[in-house]
């Protein structure tokens, strides 16, 4: 039995699309070292787990999620 909080195959997958989708969109802009681009896409993963945590299931808003974490940090 896995925790009430646990994500299952199915939000696993629509996180990682939106968090897949978002990079796509910055990753030739985000002119970062290794460390910074993975720090970022961590903190943008993080974003997206707590969306889907509050209810969010579309592919867009989790995306948007992910994106506005650009503008929140610089």
């Amino acid at each position: 039995m896995f925790p009430a909080d646990c994500y299952g195959p199915h939000k696993l997958a629509l996180m990682t699309r939106a968090l897949d989708a978002a990079w796509h969109e910055i990753e030739s802009t985000a002119r970062k070292s290794a460390d910074e681009a993975s720090a970022l896409r961590r903190v943008m993963a993080l974003k997206i787990m707590a969306a889907v945590k509050e209810g969010e299931w579309d592919l867009g808003c989790l995306t948007r999620v992910a994106l506005r974490t650009i503008s929140d940090l610089y």
